[in-house]
């Protein structure tokens, strides 16, 4: 059997993640510096139910987000989040 992967990738651009955080954002209830000042709404959940969900079906999330310009405090990011998705091929499916 043939392991296939697909992935949605979904693409931001605002205040980002600086690398500071990065480690901490998969935590459930975790809110970045710049979200908590910025944005009033929001629970912090999102990539920590992303991450369990794709670890649940064999997946994985990939987190990348680039500071575009300004500096890490107040710059615009764009920040990108994949999921990926096993597929298991057994040769006999047909793509159409």
């Amino acid at each position: 059997m043939q392991r296939l992967r697909f992935s949605l990738v979904v693409e931001n651009y605002g205040i980002g993640i600086p690398n500071s955080e990065r480690g901490l954002v998969f935590q459930p209830g975790y809110r970045g510096q710049r979200a908590r000042d910025e944005v009033p709404v929001g629970a912090g959940i999102g990539l920590s139910e992303a991450q369990k969900i794709m670890t649940w079906h064999g997946g994985h999330v990939r987190l990348e987000s680039r500071l575009l310009h300004g500096d890490e405090s107040s710059g615009a990011y764009l920040t990108q989040v994949e999921l990926v998705f096993p597929y298991r091929f057994s040769g006999r499916e047909e793509f159409r």
